[in-house]
């Protein structure tokens, strides 16, 4: 370091210090413009991909809820009428068979006139697997 401010020296030295700053301004100028580029661009993609048209149909008008995909009903295979699960009357309730995915009501079995608590601790083959 220096003792005389007046010397070439001194001058050098800050010289030296004054363009180390500058460049580091021009540094960090420099990444925040990067930065905003960088930013805009991702807003750019972001808007283009928004903004895609969707197919018009009366589905995007519904609720939520109307929109999901209707479940699958499942039909007695013995009479072709739906299985309903949650009933009061033991005839209507379902009953599988334990060799293949057939559902039958109970009162499409030969489990006819007994309660439904009854026949669900007897096995029960369809027609289909005897």
């Amino acid at each position: 370091m220096p003792r005389a401010i007046s010397s070439q020296a001194w001058r050098d030295l800050q010289n030296k210090k004054e363009e180390e700053k500058v460049k580091k301004a021009e540094l960090i100028k420099r990444k925040k413009e990067e930065r905003a580029l960088a930013k805009e661009k991702k807003e750019k993609v972001k808007r283009v991909r928004t903004n895609k048209k969707k197919p018009l149909t009366n589905e995007n008008h519904l609720p939520v809820e109307s929109r999901k995909t209707p479940k699958k009903t499942i039909k007695c295979d013995a009479c072709d009428e739906e299985l309903i699960s949650d009933v009061e009357e033991d005839e209507e309730k379902n009953i599988g068979c334990d060799l293949c995915a057939r559902w039958f009501h109970l009162r499409c079995t030969n489990f006819i006139g007994l309660s439904y608590d009854e026949v669900a601790t007897k096995d029960y083959t369809c027609y289909a697997c005897t």
